[in-house]
């Protein structure tokens, strides 16, 4: 897709699976020392309290704002952008914390309107608080013949965009019913993960199903993707509990033995 070069600016970035618009712009401004500003949470911090930014994170205008604020602030050379963007990340996680701010220590304090007006606790505002959610998810960890794990890409939008799957059902139901009943009385279920995201607690239900070729077919037909051995995981993206289930390999049987 990129002729085998690696991106080198952030607009690009993003179109790469599980990189979002902050994330995209460190890469290019630390790497490739793109002009591109940073907006995550501890850089959000840091320019709020720096400019009082009285503004409500929590609506989408006032995120803008931020946005275009962040760009108007960068160096004007690129070879600087490397060091403010690290810079002011590591400001933002080890000086102008969340919770009592190490104030007399930070380098920018004499620009800092909020701690002018001694109103640090005030930045950043954002009044939304999003209740957390606690949702259930069953994965298929099907295994064929020649030890590969059937593995299915997500949508381009939503969590864990574009990145490689389990198949996934939000019902033990809807999971069994896929697999024949010689399959299902050889399935192992796994100890259930719980993944923390911002506003939402999953707990992940694993089945191991050792499948023969026959079966392997159908879930192919059934769930529209694909088969990887371990060889080619290390290449794949994959959301973390994906990664550490499969590199971690406490799961068995070893594929083969008595699948049907």
């Amino acid at each position: 897709q990129h002729g085998g070069e690696f991106p080198r600016h952030a607009h690009v970035l993003q179109t790469l699976p599980g990189i979002g618009r902050s994330t995209a712009a460190a890469i290019a401004s630390l790497c490739f020392e793109e002009r591109i500003a940073i907006l995550d949470g501890n850089v959000k911090r840091v320019l709020t309290r720096v400019l009082a930014f009285e503004q409500d994170l929590a609506k989408s205008a006032a995120e803008k704002a931020l946005w275009a604020l962040a760009q108007s602030m960068l160096p004007e050379h690129g070879r600087d952008m490397p060091a403010y963007t690290q810079g002011v990340m590591d400001l933002g996680a080890t000086v102008c914390t969340r919770t009592q701010p190490r104030c007399p220590a930070c380098p920018v304090r004499p620009l800092c309107q909020a701690h002018q007006r001694n109103e640090t606790d005030r930045f950043p505002i954002k009044t939304r608080t999003l209740r957390r959610s606690s949702q259930s998810w069953w994965w298929l960890l099907a295994v064929n013949p020649r030890g590969e794990v059937m593995l299915v890409k997500r949508p381009q939008q939503g969590i864990w965009a574009g990145l490689h799957c389990l198949p996934m059902w939000q019902e033990q139901s809807g999971l069994l019913s896929l697999l024949p009943a010689t399959a299902q009385r050889q399935v192992q279920h796994l100890p259930v993960q719980l993944h923390a995201l911002t506003h939402r607690d999953l707990h992940l239900h694993t089945v191991v199903a050792p499948l023969g070729q026959r079966q392997a077919d159908a879930i192919t037909r059934a769930v529209q993707g694909n088969w990887y051995g371990p060889e080619a995981w290390d290449g794949l993206g994959l959301p973390a509990p994906v990664r550490n289930l499969l590199t971690q390999r406490t799961w068995h049987p070893i594929p083969g033995d008595g699948a049907v």
